[in-house]
């Protein structure tokens, strides 16, 4: 019975890895708990794997599903080491990125803003917890126009206007409180997707 419930752990804990890029950004203020869940539980798996093996050896390889449990244990750790943020990079499938610019703030939060050749934008927060949101941008000269969920509650981006090194975006919430932020340009495809 352990072992099932071990097998069990251990493939959803490989789910929710290799799923963390479409939740993670509904987390908020839990990501930060819920990232150290997922670190205790990693190494609490590793711990588990050493002793299952020396079970393994002990017993001789007789015991089936001990044998299964390991393999499985052994597979899903050395994944999570070699891709920690999943097998699959989810961010590539939502387009080119054509331009990212990074704000560091306090305490070492920061915000990034990708810019894909498709048209959208994605905002990744990450100040205390973890926010993310998109919609779809248009480019006007030097400035860019953001269009996002009216349904957000949150600040969101509304326009940028940028340079070759620099973006300066101008948050708002409801329309009616705005602040600008120095973005530091990390790529800028801008003008050649045009």
């Amino acid at each position: 019975m352990k072992l099932k419930i071990l097998l069990v752990t251990e493939i959803v804990f490989f789910l929710l890895v290799n799923t963390a890029y479409f939740w993670e950004g509904n987390l908020s203020y839990w990501a930060f708990p819920i990232f150290i869940f997922e670190m205790i539980t990693f190494f609490t798996l590793v711990i588990i794997l050493i002793w299952q093996l020396v079970l393994i050896v002990k017993e001789k390889l007789a015991n089936r599903l001990r044998n299964i449990t390991v393999l499985v244990l052994l597979f899903v750790i050395t994944l999570t080491i070699y891709k920690p943020f999943g097998l699959i990079d989810f961010e590539k499938w939502e387009g080119e990125d054509v331009m990212v610019a990074h704000y560091e703030g306090v305490a070492n939060g920061g915000t990034t803003i990708r810019l894909k050749n498709n048209g959208f934008y994605f905002v990744k927060e990450v100040y205390f917890g973890l926010r993310k949101y998109s919609g779809q941008y248009r480019l006007s000269n030097d400035t860019v126009f953001f269009n996002h969920n009216k349904n957000d509650k949150g600040v969101v981006l509304k326009y940028g206007v940028f340079s070759e090194k620099s973006f300066l975006a101008t948050f708002s919430k409801n329309d009616s409180i705005s602040i600008s932020l120095p973005f530091r340009v990390i790529k800028n495809n801008l003008n050649s997707s045009n």
